[in-house]
């Protein structure tokens, strides 16, 4: 898959990404370090499926409404670093438990443990009700994505 963490460059460096969809860990990445692209990616389509399904973001709340944009982002970075996800509860029984299962996975706070393309791929979730052939189009991408992910440098990509 060829997104915004760039096919092949697996430990980006650079700190960029709009806030609210951006990864704890490039949140964190004050000194430059390494952090896996592609899982921020998850993060990010994982917050977009949260506020698609709920309409809000995973971690504000309606009553912060109330506050400043920047006191509604000091709440979401606190309780996305404390992993505070809350799901809305009026509306939590319309959605299965394998939506909200994949939707945790995409969610964790730490990259080692959250999902990567190829567990969503294969998520039962993903896989309800997809037409005739998706599934095969889904193996065939993870398999040309399995095969782009040798760490690249910045000056190879460039």
């Amino acid at each position: 898959m060829d997104g915004p963490s760039r096919c092949g460059l697996r430990h980006d460096v650079l700190q960029v990404g709009t806030a609210l969809f951006v990864a704890p860990e490039v949140m964190q990445n004050f000194t430059g370090g390494n952090y896996n692209g592609q899982a921020a990616d998850v993060w990010a389509c994982g917050v977009c499926v949260f506020i698609m399904l709920f309409g809000r973001h995973p971690y504000l709340r309606p009553a912060d409404n109330q506050l400043s944009e920047q006191q509604q982002m000091i709440k979401l970075f606190q309780r996305m670093m404390q992993d505070e996800m809350e799901f809305p509860s009026e509306l939590v029984s319309s959605l299965s438990p394998e939506c909200l299962d994949l939707l945790r996975r995409m969610l964790k706070t730490r990259p080692g443990q959250r999902a990567t393309m190829a567990d969503i791929q294969n998520h039962p979730w993903f896989r309800t009700a997809l037409p005739e052939g998706a599934n095969l189009m889904n193996d065939m991408f993870l398999h040309e994505d399995a095969a782009c992910l040798s760490p690249q440098s910045h000056t190879q990509i460039e």
